[in-house]
């Protein structure tokens, strides 16, 4: 069973889909073993697990505890990033749109990480 059959997780999951898309892109602009290069890999492979997670369920996307772990830094950073961009941009402007989009989207799948990684823990 879907964990979010609401229109919000549809939009959430379509957002992190962009997101992903945007920063697959952006990937062979740097060079390998650079920060950027590595940042982005996370990103993506952050990315990549909420959405599966956010899709499927918890329980059912079958991810490590490893990756679970490693997926919480890059959602929290692309959080706390946003969070500064929603303060500087009112909710009016285009900016200020799409950050709370993203925050919105990150209010539904950090917990969906988290809960994951509880019940592997367990």
């Amino acid at each position: 069973m879907h964990p979010h059959p609401d229109t919000s997780a549809e939009n959430a999951a379509l957002l992190l889909s962009s997101l992903l898309r945007n920063c697959t892109r952006l990937l062979p602009k740097f060079a390998p073993g650079s920060a950027q290069y590595s940042l982005l890999q996370n990103r993506i492979a952050a990315l990549t697990l909420a959405l599966r997670l956010l899709r499927d369920g918890p329980g059912t996307a079958r991810c490590s505890r490893a990756a679970l772990e490693a997926a919480l830094p890059p959602l929290r950073s692309i959080q706390s990033k946003t969070q500064k961009i929603s303060a500087r941009h009112g909710p009016e402007t285009p900016a200020g749109r799409r950050a709370q989009a993203i925050l919105s989207a990150m209010s539904l799948v950090l917990p969906l990480v988290e809960q994951e990684l509880a019940r592997i823990k367990g």
